[in-house]
């Protein structure tokens, strides 16, 4: 299991989540940034290994705003991320809802 992270333009956010949704990617948490004038938001992404090419290929594909590219994009082993990010959770910790 990989995460993805990116910053990427707000805007985007639900045409990239749709495409993600169709590639069998499940677990998608979006951070926006509400400052003035500000257009970015952090996107996280927890993928299997073999699609990981095509969440990076549909990230610059809708996440590009004219000729920017996102800041970066940066994809490490969940079980790795778990130790520096806090707020991670496994797939099987979801919450369900009600």
């Amino acid at each position: 299991m990989k995460r993805v992270a990116s910053y990427i333009d707000t805007l985007r956010v639900h045409w990239i989540a749709d495409e993600l949704q169709q590639i069998a990617v499940e677990e998608i948490m979006v951070t926006e940034y509400f400052k003035p004038l500000s257009r970015v938001s952090r996107l996280q992404v927890l993928c299997e290994d073999d699609v990981v090419e095509k969440v990076r290929e549909i990230i610059f594909r809708r996440g590009c705003v004219g000729n920017r590219h996102p800041y970066y994009v940066e994809v490490s082993d969940f079980h790795e991320s778990l130790s520096t990010d806090p707020g991670a959770k496994p797939v099987h910790c979801r919450l369900e809802l009600q």
